[in-house]
């Protein structure tokens, strides 16, 4: 039997997030779809690191990670 889930805190993204990614380096990815956008964060001090915006795209969709070559990808539409 699983021990409870305890929440540690909350972080303001903005918008509608959809998918978060893990790099094992300490980093989580979201993309904020409505947004275009992609929020680094860092789940110890629960901030937003840095945010980047997709130019050219309108409501990107799903995040996948390859942790090799430290790339993150991105469908859009």
């Amino acid at each position: 039997m699983r021990a409870p889930v305890k929440v540690a805190g909350t972080i303001a993204l903005g918008g509608k997030p959809e998918f978060a990614v893990a790099d094992d380096k300490g980093h989580v990815y979201v993309n904020i779809e409505d947004k275009s956008e992609i929020v680094e964060l860092d789940p110890i001090k629960l901030a937003v690191n840095a945010r980047g915006h997709w130019r050219r795209a309108k409501e990107p969709s799903g995040l996948a990670i390859d942790r090799k070559t430290h790339r993150l990808f991105s469908v859009v539409p």
